[in-house]
């Protein structure tokens, strides 16, 4: 391997497979309060940022089930994103060791000198190799965090993009996710349904392929405020930070039904539409993260149905028309089927788009921060990536395409969140 594509020095992450070091836990409680202290106050104390849809970003971040492997992913506009985008969450997240992100970062930028390897790697960056490919020891490793229920933030695009241009992200995410899922593969087991079904034990190909996905099998996306219909346009400010809930639109009114089959909410459905992506490969949904506890049994009798995913409950009205009502609760019911014959935990995927950060540091010399700068932070609805990972499995995908396809699904939702964010950012600026 060429030196450019090396380490300069040994590996600086201790190996984690029969725990964390003490020693590690010592040294990382000691930097990640730092940065993360100096982070809030320059984002947020000497410089002006609004986040919008900062309680989906806190509840992942803070509020997930402990095993539950979560993956951040946001455009890369300013050497300053990480650790600065995390600057807007609360004091005991940032003050955390174990809340923290473990995050990639370049190993011919950050770690080039014993001092700032040791520095970035006690505060959880790992350093990867760009140029080498999806299988190094990097990916390994935060696929190794994830699986542990760890929290991984991605900038996908591979590097500062200066210029903000479109660039088609890495696939390196993909393959953390699809790792993450196919080395937990089990037998599925079918459990009672409410209409008296017996229980059945079958491989989870045979499984998938013995029925054909239909067009309304989604990936799901998270929506922490899923049960909130009248919030929009509710500004407040938590710790210095103006937030904004539920500017994503939300098109649902009080006497508005949710169709359970197409994503829980047909106002939240979004088509892949993008060439790069095929259709039939990415469908993109909703799942509530605050809709209840899990006990839905007998559900699908009821008024209202509700649908497990990832162990919580998501909470679907009926429609008036008893037509569609019936095929909606035909459809809860399929995506309940294939929600229970995915193998171990998939990770959710939170994607955020931020403006603004290249004011605060600019990419140009002589590369000082700037205070008085506004910054806008666009905070996504989460992608559950099951329904994605079904339709591979059924579609018997190789890894790499199955990489190309979660990735590509990832690179549609930050392009769309693109959009918002930049609109959001002007008004902010005239503001």
């Amino acid at each position: 391997m060429p030196p450019e594509f090396r380490l300069k020095f040994a590996w600086p992450l201790p190996d984690m497979k029969d725990g964390v070091p003490w020693t590690y836990v010592v040294r990382s409680s000691l930097i990640v309060p730092i940065v993360g202290t100096l982070s809030k106050m320059w984002l947020c104390w000497l410089n002006k940022t609004r986040i919008h849809n900062g309680e989906t970003y806190d509840y992942w971040v803070n509020s997930r089930p402990s095993d539950q492997p979560l993956i951040t992913v946001s455009n890369h506009y300013s050497c300053l994103d990480d650790p600065l985008i995390y600057g807007t969450l609360p004091w005991h997240s940032l003050l955390s060791y174990s809340r923290m992100r473990w995050s990639l970062a370049a190993h011919d930028i950050v770690f080039t000198r014993r001092i700032t390897s040791w520095f970035f790697a006690s505060g959880k960056c790992v350093p990867v190799v760009r140029g080498i490919g999806v299988h190094q020891r990097a990916i390994d490793f935060c696929t190794n965090r994830l699986r542990e229920g760890s929290w991984v933030h991605v900038f996908p695009e591979g590097k500062v993009n200066d210029k903000h241009n479109e660039l088609r992200l890495k696939w390196g995410v993909g393959r953390m996710i699809y790792d993450c899922w196919a080395l937990h593969r089990k037998p599925f087991e079918n459990p009672s349904t409410s209409n008296g079904g017996t229980s059945a034990s079958t491989s989870i190909s045979d499984k998938l392929r013995g029925t054909s996905p239909s067009d309304d099998t989604t990936v799901l996306v998270v929506s922490s405020n899923a049960n909130t219909t009248n919030t929009r346009n509710h500004n407040h400010e938590i710790n210095g930070v103006s937030v904004v809930s539920n500017s994503l639109e939300k098109e649902e009114s009080d006497g508005a039904t949710r169709n359970c089959g197409s994503a829980f909410n047909a106002a939240l459905r979004r088509r892949v539409l993008e060439n790069s992506v095929n259709d039939s490969d990415c469908r993109l949904g909703r799942v509530s993260a605050n809709s209840g506890s899990n006990d839905c049994n007998g559900a699908l009798n009821n008024d209202a149905d509700d649908v497990i995913l990832n162990g919580r409950s998501s909470r679907c009205s009926r429609n008036n028309n008893r037509e569609e009502d019936s095929r909606d609760v035909r459809n809860c019911r399929e995506n309940m089927e294939w929600d229970s014959a995915l193998p171990g935990k998939v990770p959710v995927i939170l994607p955020l788009y931020h403006v603004g950060m290249d004011s605060v540091l600019p990419n140009v010399y002589p590369y000082r921060p700037k205070i008085g700068q506004k910054v806008t932070i666009l905070v996504g609805e989460p992608l559950d990536m099951k329904p994605i990972l079904a339709r591979i499995d059924h579609q018997n995908k190789d890894p790499v395409e199955a990489r190309k396809i979660i990735t590509d699904c990832i690179q549609v939702e930050l392009r769309k969140l693109r959009s918002r964010a930049e609109e959001l950012h002007r008004a902010y600026l005239n503001s």
